[in-house]
């Protein structure tokens, strides 16, 4: 372990034999965080290898890239360290409270315990819309928890990119997802207190996620009212952040959120980089300063009932404001802006057609409800099987006689007529004959609907309703006589394998009692199916002959490691006259014991 600590590249897990710089990416083995933070190559809870720091650091921790090297994958380690009562001693790794007084360390211990009771119900909640925890621990008299590393920006990041700035469309692919995990949280009766674009993250190839809780920030500032200077951002705080004297509830992060939106539709930046809020809290309530209609400082055109919605989620006053997430989404109107300002002429219906990949030849009917197209089973309505595609990589609609195709942020692209690739979250309006290709495999092209009479029409309707869905549940997931019948195909393989091995055993008089020749069979059973099941076949001899694959929950390959899990899970599955594996034929999914344990899915492989 010491020597792969040494030489693991932290940039690209390359192992370098210690030649600097890394062969691999030509990035520095021995390199230095800034004063006050972990060093490289620092290892936490005996599992956690430290790298670089990740983003700026911020008034309440500090969060650094990592890789865990048992499973080989990258994560984010998020540090308690709070620099207005906190630093580093001089080891470089133990966290002091400061100045050394009974206040600082009551506060200091305070905002600790909040912060891990957050991990520790946040590592409950499973939601696409906040960020997973891994694991939470205390070490270095501080905490820390671990989170995936996902490539993608900030909020505030893809606004800097934007010169005039968010679009309707990409405003509510970014902020309904949000609502969606926002709502979620305060079901748990958990509070964000810190929603802002810097905390809000939107992966390359999979929905926005909310990051950075900062429950165990508004715990101090709420045990000493002058800290709200240091932990609480000026102008995304509403007014009750900054006293004592009044409650906080789901109606303190509608304000967060509506700031965020106002921030966002503005895109103005100051000189030292951070985008710009909206006017503070404390400021509007004192009557100094007004805050304009965002209606009229927005960079790019929304709705009324958008403007409305996010000036209203902007009151002072917490009860003038919508009490629920649910509530405030209602305020919204969810349609994009028509191109089309005249109505006289009835609105052309569109399909598309599948010229290349899965679907080939199928007729795909477009409505106003967006089509999701990628692999993800979870997220994506058109479900797709190359792994060049990504989760959610595109979405398509129709509105007011008008197609419109947007790339979700996917890895390698959305082509259309083969030239212009799509910006990540760029609406662009298609005409009919316009072909589109996802990653370069699968191809579409939007074609004019056939006319049809009413029966016909119906009958359409009922194959493909708004929210289309061309894989059903049914039609999806591999059944249990399937499921059987591939078990049966591999397990004649494995004893066939393990008699060969005992005669030739036996040949070199090696021989092979009966219960040795059972253990032999188990082993070679978990060793065959655990490799080739995270395999890039994602599946045995017996699946790959009946067409089937074992995925995750979003449709991806599984781990090494799940594989393992999932195929030792087996034995639960076997107990009471194997009920384990016959739950697969009555559960939603198809889905056995070991299944639901380990989160995978068996599916029909396109």
């Amino acid at each position: 372990m010491k020597e792969y600590i040494e030489n693991i590249c932290l940039n690209c897990k390359y192992n370098t034999n210690g030649i600097d710089p890394c062969q691999n990416c030509g990035h520095k083995l021995n390199f230095d965080n800034s004063n006050g933070e972990l060093r490289p190559r620092t290892v936490l809870n005996k599992k956690y290898i430290v790298g670089k720091r990740l983003g700026k650091r911020g008034g309440f921790g500090i969060t650094y890239q990592g890789i865990e090297p048992d499973l080989d994958r990258w994560v984010a380690i998020k540090e308690y360290l709070p620099k207005e009562i906190a630093d580093r001693d001089s080891d470089r790794s133990t966290v002091v409270p400061i100045p050394a007084n009974d206040e600082c360390e009551e506060n200091f211990d305070k905002g600790l315990m909040s912060f891990l009771e957050e991990a520790k119900t946040l590592a409950k909640l499973n939601h696409a819309n906040i960020i997973s925890i891994f694991s939470y621990f205390q070490e270095n008299n501080t905490a820390y928890f671990v989170m995936p590393y996902i490539k993608g920006r900030t909020l505030e990041e893809l606004i800097q990119e934007l010169p005039d700035g968010l679009t309707q469309e990409m405003f509510l692919d970014i902020f309904l997802p949000i609502f969606d995990g926002l709502e979620a949280v305060h079901k748990k009766k958990i509070l964000h207190l810190d929603i802002k674009p810097a905390n809000i993250y939107i992966p390359e190839s999979a929905a926005p996620v909310l990051l950075d809780f900062g429950s165990a920030r508004q715990s101090m500032v709420n045990k000493t009212s002058s800290l709200s200077l240091f932990f609480l951002t000026p102008g995304f705080a509403p007014y009750e952040q900054y006293t004592t004297n009044l409650k906080i509830g789901n109606y303190t992060d509608i304000y967060a959120c509506a700031a965020t939106m106002y921030s966002s539709l503005t895109g103005k930046f100051k000189e030292n980089g951070a985008i710009e809020a909206p006017v503070n809290a404390i400021d509007r309530r004192k009557e100094v300063v007004s805050l304009q209609h965002i209606k009229h400082v927005s960079k790019q055109p929304i709705s009324n009932d958008i403007a409305n919605a996010i000036m209203k989620g902007l009151e002072v006053d917490s009860k003038d404001r919508p009490k629920s997430i649910a509530e405030f989404k209602k305020l919204f109107y969810t349609k994009p802006l028509p191109d089309i300002q005249s109505t006289s002429v009835q609105p052309m219906n569109y399909e598309l057609l599948v010229l290349a990949g899965d679907y080939e030849g199928e007729r795909i009917p477009l409505s106003e409800n967006p089509i999701i197209i990628g692999r993800s089973i979870k997220q994506s309505a058109l479900i797709l099987t190359n792994e060049t595609i990504s989760s959610t990589h595109c979405k398509v609609h129709s509105v007011n006689g008008a197609v419109y195709l947007q790339d979700m942020n996917s890895s390698n692209g959305t082509y259309v007529n083969e030239e212009r690739k799509l910006s990540p979250l760029e609406p662009i309006k298609l005409k009919t004959g316009d072909i589109f290709s996802l990653a370069g495999c699968a191809v579409f092209q939007v074609i004019e609907a056939v006319l049809q009479d009413k029966k016909t029409k119906k009958d359409d309707e009922k194959q493909y309703p708004d929210d289309v869905r061309l894989e059903s549940p049914n039609s999806m997931y591999a059944g249990f006589w399937k499921r059987s019948f591939a078990f049966c195909i591999d397990y004649l393989l494995i004893f066939a394998a393990g008699i060969i091995i005992t005669l030739v055993l036996n040949m070199n008089s090696i021989y092979v009692k009966d219960e040795e020749l059972g253990f032999l069979i188990i082993f070679l059973s978990l060793v065959y199916f655990a490799t080739m099941e995270c395999s890039n076949t994602q599946g045995t001899i017996g699946k790959i002959t009946l067409g089937i694959r074992v995925t995750d929950i979003q449709g991806e390959k599984i781990s090494f490691w799940r594989s393992v899990g999932r195929n030792v899970c087996k034995y639960f599955s076997s107990l009471l006259f194997c009920i384990g594996f016959i739950v697969a034929g009555f559960t939603e999914k198809k889905q056995a014991l070991h299944d639901l344990m380990l989160s995978c899915l068996v599916i029909n492989k396109q």
